[in-house]
């Protein structure tokens, strides 16, 4: 009588099982790497920050002899763009508006960065008076200033843009107000 050898029978479902292994594997692992795209529901996780901005940001406008075509563009949650151009004017005057509207509604200070250039180098010197304060954003030689105001909580304040010129100007510039929260 022939024996059967009982090796492969006992082999064969292990290769099989093994076989699966090669192919499934790999297979989730790299569904398990696939970057996930869409948003995370919980946000109630230590790590994660939703920022909140409770800073208001608004164009007064009105008219003006000198100050024109003004513009507030919000970038992002953080950042906002203020245009205006700058009509031609006289020499040795001072010009001022009202140009913004700041507002911090929340419970802590806020810190505003601001950075105003122009789009030529006149001898004209431009500030921003927030209050009792002026910060110089240009001075008459062309050097330009970044500054940081604070905002206390629950504040409302008006931003007043002034220009000065020493000799009188015959064109019109480009102003722009970079404000970063």
């Amino acid at each position: 009588m022939k024996t059967k050898n009982l090796l492969p029978q006992i082999i064969e479902p292990f290769a099989i099982v093994a076989l699966l292994c090669l192919f499934i594997i790999p297979t989730l692992t790299v569904i398990n790497l696939s970057p996930i795209t869409r948003e995370i529901e919980d946000k109630n996780v230590l790590g994660v920050n939703t920022f909140n901005s409770n800073i208001a940001v608004k164009a007064i406008g009105g008219t003006h002899n000198i100050i024109k075509n003004e513009t507030l563009v919000k970038i992002s949650e953080k950042q906002y763009l203020y245009k205006a151009t700058i009509q031609k004017r006289e020499g040795e005057k001072t010009y001022s508006k009202p140009i913004l509207r700041l507002q911090n509604n929340g419970t802590f200070p806020i810190k505003l960065s601001l950075f105003g250039y122009t789009d030529s180098k006149t001898n004209s010197r431009i500030s921003l008076k927030v209050g009792r304060n002026s910060y110089l954003l240009k001075d008459f030689d062309g050097t330009l200033h970044s500054q940081e105001i604070l905002l206390e909580p629950t504040s409302d304040t008006n931003l007043y843009l002034y220009i000065e010129n020493i000799n009188q100007i015959l064109f019109p510039e480009y102003f722009e107000l970079e404000i970063s929260l």
